[in-house]
């Protein structure tokens, strides 16, 4: 298998996008200043108690801009799972100042694009448009968030149409044991919430309740803006004092969730009558900060490849079979498959993590699995809405925005040994769920992998 050619294509990437490479900090501590000190055109500042992160890029006519409302699930009770969601959709249908349709009107006259995130751990609002009109797209979504009127059959629409997205999920065997999956790997924790809501919860969220809502949660403590493109620092600043100074500071911190307690092998059935099988198998990694992390995601990325090569393309059970890391603050590894054979598919899997764990038959295309990572880390930060994600994500999920720009370097440190120590040490205790024909499965072959 060739690497050179991944490698210099990879280099090649890096000086297309501008991404420094900088020399790898010491993992859980933010990297000295002179790492970043020649990349003037990333900045990081307070208005007015809100943090800013920006990326200055005045050769493009786009901006990129991500309005963070962190948190996510850790804000959610069971009674009000799905709040966020409801105030992320129903405030397109009235803001103070743009009442009722004049909101939505007045959107599509920038010629924007509204974005939006529900994770876990935060809410986003945000949107891409073109230097012109970013004055004028900033006031309508950060309306959105500090003053939404929420009139009663826009908040009836919103509950309408999110109930009915998750009737189609659960209706859909994939969308259905995702859903239970997460109940089950989260037992417990904050992430067994569903920031989408259940119909449930949905159906006793008013206006009244919104309102409230966004009087408590609404506060500058809570926010990060993160700006990509061709907006200054003084637009930006004079965008946040028109718009949300005016909300309450609040005493809101970001700090990681508790992580998931280890827990035995488990095996929940869903009984189902489909035409196939599902089977997700949940397992806990190591946070982002951690020195195991790079490792542990390219024993994963490995995993997913050798599970297709062995599942999909030598046998041919199953029209989808992966692993991936999850991009949570309490980061998990997911096994997915559908086959008509469960039980022998699982034992495939199985043997496929006792590879990667054997010194003896590693696979060699762990170096091309980590390269590859590099690329695909840097084909989805290509653009100024994808820097943002990335930044945010090392702001909020590693504690510094800087960290964004040494993905690629760590993922190019995992070694042979590193990747196999990482497989032993995190993908064990897996917590399977299991939906369809229950008589094709045997509990016994779900029991922990033998090492």
């Amino acid at each position: 298998m060739a690497i050179p050619p991944v490698s210099l294509a990879l280099a090649s990437i890096v000086a297309a996008i501008g991404l420094a490479l900088p020399a790898a900090p010491r993992i859980n501590a933010r990297p000295a200043p002179a790492s970043t000190a020649d990349d003037s055109t990333l900045i990081a500042y307070t208005v007015d108690s809100v943090r800013v992160v920006q990326r200055l890029s005045p050769s493009t006519d786009v901006v990129a801009v991500n309005m963070y409302l962190l948190g996510g699930a850790r804000q959610l009770t069971a009674a009000t799972q799905g709040i966020e969601a409801m105030w992320l959709t129903a405030s397109k249908y009235g803001t103070r100042s743009h009442p009722d349709s004049t909101q939505r009107t007045a959107w599509a006259l920038t010629g924007s694009f509204f974005e939006s995130d529900l994770t876990s751990d935060w809410t986003m609002f945000g949107f891409r448009a073109v230097r012109d009109e970013f004055d004028k797209s900033w006031d309508l979504v950060a309306e959105r968030i500090a003053q939404p009127t929420f009139p009663a059959a826009g908040v009836s629409t919103a509950r309408e149409r999110l109930q009915a997205s998750l009737k189609v999920q659960r209706e859909s065997p994939d969308g259905e044991i995702a859903s239970v999956a997460d109940s089950v790997a989260f037992a417990g924790h904050p992430y067994g919430l569903s920031p989408y809501g259940s119909e449930q919860s949905l159906a006793g969220i008013d206006s009244t309740v919104l309102a409230g809502y966004v009087r408590a949660h609404a506060i500058r403590s809570r926010l990060l803006i993160v700006v990509v493109g061709n907006a200054t620092r003084a637009q930006v600043e004079a965008a946040i004092r028109r718009n949300l100074s005016a909300l309450p500071v609040g005493t809101y911190r970001w700090t990681p969730p508790a992580p998931i307690p280890v827990r035995a092998t488990s095996l929940t059935l869903i009984p189902r009558r489909s035409a196939t099988n599902y089977v997700i198998g949940v397992f806990n990694g190591p946070p982002e900060t951690h020195e195991d992390f790079p490792s542990f995601s390219t024993a994963t990325a490995l995993l997913g490849s050798m599970i297709t090569d062995a599942v999909r393309e030598k046998r041919g059970l199953s029209y989808a079979a992966s692993a991936s890391v999850s991009e949570r603050a309490v980061v998990t590894g997911t096994l997915y498959v559908s086959t008509p054979k469960p039980d022998t598919v699982v034992r495939i899997i199985q043997a496929q993590i006792r590879t990667i764990t054997d010194p003896d038959s590693l696979p060699a295309g762990f170096a091309f699995t980590s390269d590859k990572n590099s690329l695909q880390f840097l084909f989805r930060r290509s653009t100024s809405a994808v820097q943002a994600d990335a930044l945010a994500h090392a702001e909020i999920l590693q504690g510094d925005y800087r960290l964004a720009v040494n993905v690629p370097r760590r993922l190019r440190s995992v070694t042979s040994s590193s990747v196999r120590r990482a497989a032993a040490a995190y993908m064990k205790n897996i917590q399977f769920i299991y939906a369809g024909d229950t008589t094709l499965v045997k509990r016994s072959t779900f029991t922990p992998v033998r090492r």
